[in-house]
């Protein structure tokens, strides 16, 4: 008997993802225009806004409201050249939205890494100028166990460029229990130290900018074989290079002399 009274009656079930007491959510106005303007309704339309909360099928939440539809007010004298303003579509185009911040897990690391600094300095340090931080670039001369955890650091404070400098041709099983950035596996793979360590760099925060040079930083009053003075020229003149273009040069190699 119930259903038979409701003969001639507009019913409208809908998905409300509103949770504000009698309120619905806006898109229901557009689905009511839309409808209106298939059907030219000239009647109320009653409409179930069915909520529930994730995971209890509770039909309480819902709320059922009686909306006054009429074509020819909402629609005005010409409803075939009628052009909705509705919520949510704009000018009625496609529109691109960029949501790699969201999606692309480089940019979520970057951006967890910028919370923690904000966070280090609203509670310990206000002073803290990060701006100047992220703009420093450092020389990491040496790339051994100083060198792993001043790298390590440096990507904990926000420095992102930065330059190793070693002259190992590779990472040794003597180095992978000493330097944090070197695993078992790095020692199979035989590159140079310096690149070794500029890649591991970028592993653990990918938008780092991590170069490396394989170089021999020459010794004071070490004599030089005539054959290899070019050479050492070139590595020298090099050297004058990076240390001009840093902002900060770490001294972390392991002889005295090359210090």
């Amino acid at each position: 008997s119930e259903w038979a009274s409701t003969v001639g009656q507009v019913w409208l079930g809908v998905a409300d993802p509103s949770g504000s007491g009698s309120t619905p959510g806006w898109f229901l106005r557009n689905v009511l225009l839309a409808l209106t303007y298939q059907f030219r309704l000239e009647k109320a339309v009653t409409v179930l806004c069915y909520r529930e909360d994730p995971g209890f099928e509770d039909i309480s939440l819902s709320i059922v409201l009686e909306v006054q539809m009429s074509a020819s007010r909402h629609l005005g004298p010409d409803p075939e050249s009628f052009a909705p303003s509705v919520v949510g579509w704009p000018d009625n185009k496609l529109r691109e939205v960029d949501l790699s911040s969201v999606m692309d897990p480089r940019q979520l690391a970057a951006s967890s890494a910028s919370l923690n600094l904000s966070l280090m300095k609203w509670r310990m340090c206000p002073a803290l100028d990060l701006d100047r931080l992220s703009r420093t670039k450092c020389l990491l001369l040496g790339s051994g166990m100083l060198g792993c955890g001043v790298a390590r650091t440096l990507l904990m404070w926000g420095i992102t460029e930065f330059t190793f400098v070693d002259s190992a041709d590779g990472v040794s099983y003597s180095n992978t229990l000493r330097q944090s950035l070197f695993g078992f596996n790095t020692v199979a793979e035989r590159k140079p130290k310096a690149q070794a360590a500029a890649e591991a760099c970028m592993a653990i925060f990918p938008l780092a900018k991590v170069s490396h040079h394989h170089v021999t930083i020459p010794m004071p009053g070490h004599p030089i074989d005539p054959s290899r003075v070019a050479a050492v020229s070139e590595q020298v003149a090099l050297l004058s290079d990076l240390v001009r273009a840093a902002d900060v040069v770490f001294l972390l190699t392991d002889s005295r002399e090359s210090r």
